[in-house]
């Protein structure tokens, strides 16, 4: 990973939205396309498959020089060497996750509470956002506007 790192187009995998193609090549190509960091967000996969696809973005993504964040496990984060673990309110406590961690990724802490950000930077926090970046899909919205 370069550094600093660029966050200016930060990528969220998502299976859902990849319509059955596989997270590698999707990444790939978003990375190719202008994507500057990449979240490895599973929310329904088992621990071996979340490490074996971490495996392979961390790969690509490491001779991309771009960096990856792994989505709420710092266990997996350490295990693949990712580049920073994305830490949300009903995850790990932020304090104890850094602990894990120690020095080893950059943190990324994530809060949906507007007086939250402050605090998140005293925590010692590489990243803070909160807030969504764009709107909940509504049901007039088709997934085509999405994908």
């Amino acid at each position: 990973m370069k550094y600093p790192p660029d966050w200016r187009l930060y990528l969220v995998t998502d299976r859902g939205l990849a319509r059955g193609r596989a997270i590698a090549g999707v990444v790939e190509a978003a990375v190719r396309g202008g994507a500057t960091a990449v979240q490895l967000r599973e929310k329904n996969c088992e621990t071996r498959e979340f490490v074996e696809l971490g495996r392979e973005l961390k790969k690509l993504l490491g001779a991309l020089e771009v960096p990856l964040i792994v989505n709420d496990r710092v266990d997996v984060a350490i295990e693949i060497g990712a580049d920073g673990v994305h830490i949300g309110q009903q995850d790990m406590e932020y304090e104890r996750a850094r602990k894990v961690l120690g020095r080893r990724p950059s943190s990324v802490c994530r809060s949906r509470q507007s007086s939250r950000p402050g605090q998140a930077c005293g925590w010692g926090s590489t990243i803070s956002a909160w807030g969504r970046c764009l709107p909940r899909p509504r049901s007039w919205m088709r997934l085509g506007r999405w994908g």
